[in-house]
This record gives structure tokens, C-alpha cells and sequence, in this order.
């Protein structure tokens, strides 16, 4: 959204942090935990954009630093919409297909999670540690997902 003119500007007056640039990237950790320190919430797509809907892309390790930057509840949010919701369109004013979601899609609410051990780890190797926490949080958001087409609302 960023790329497109006038949804770029309003994103930014929204507070929403830009991810689109290397340079955007640099500074996505540091914007986050500034948020959380004013006691802020912080809502990230850890896998920075929109899936098949078949399986979860690998995560990027943004929130992993953010947690170790800043040690706060995770609250996991499975997301998934219906394939026939999902669709790759030509956007005139981005100037590049876009991967969107049209009416419906589904959310299932995790329980706060937090990554102790991954704390401790970080001050030894601090890769492993973003690694630990990843693998965790893409565990429990598989099985929200899943229990989103199993045991709740799937259509």
C-alpha cells in the first residue's frame, strides 16, 4: 500500500509503519518497540504479505526482534480466507499485481504467548533465539488456522 500515492500518505497518517524499502526495513524494529514503550499495540503480518492460503510463508524475523527488543505478550491471530476470496489483480495505480482479499476471511484469537527461554538464549546466540521464536509462533498459528477449518466457521 505504501507504493501507491495517496494510500501511501494515508497510511502514514494512520501510524502504520512502511516495510516497503530496504530503508523502510531498517527501521521497522526500533518504530515498533518505540509504540510499545508508549504502551502501544503493534500489529505485524510476520510474514509480510498474503499467502496461498494453502500453507504459511516462512516468517520474517521482524517480530522476533521486536519481542527481544521489547519482551511483550505475542496475542497469535490465525488468518485465513476462503481460496475463492483470494485473487491476483492488476493494480493500475500500484502498476504491479497485488495478491487481495475480497469480502470474507476469517480470524481466530490466540492466547498470549510469551518466549522465556528465547530471552535467555538471545544473550548467547541471538539468531537461534529469533529462530525459537518463530517456529513457535508459526506452530501456534498453523493451529489457529486449522482449527479455523476444523472446529469453527470455515465455509
Amino acid at each position: 500500500g505504501f507504493g501507491i500515492p495517496v494510500v501511501g500518505s494515508f497510511l502514514g497518517w494512520t501510524e502504520q509503519i512502511p516495510a516497503l524499502t530496504k530503508e523502510d526495513r531498517k527501521q521497522v524494529v526500533a518504530k515498533a518497540v518505540s509504540y510499545l514503550q508508549k504502551g502501544e499495540s503493534v500489529y505485524i503480518f510476520p510474514e509480510g504479505g498474503l499467502n496461498t492460503q494453502e500453507t504459511l510463508m516462512a516468517f520474517k524475523r521482524g517480530i522476533a526482534e521486536i519481542y527481544l527488543s521489547h519482551p511483550c505478550p505475542v496475542i497469535p491471530i490465525g488468518l485465513i480466507a476462503p481460496k475463492r476470496r483470494v485473487k491476483n489483480k492488476m493494480s493500475r495505480t500500484a502498476g504491479r499485481t497485488m495478491t487481495v482479499v475480497s469480502r470474507n476471511y476469517y480470524a481466530n484469537i490466540g492466547k498470549p504467548m510469551e518466549f522465556k527461554a528465547a530471552l535467555s538464549l538471545a544473550e548467547v546466540d541471538r539468531d537461534k533465539a529469533c529462530q525459537s521464536i518463530l517456529d513457535e509462533l508459526g506452530i501456534r498459528i498453523e493451529a489457529l488456522i486449522r482449527e479455523i477449518k476444523t472446529d469453527k466457521f470455515w465455509s
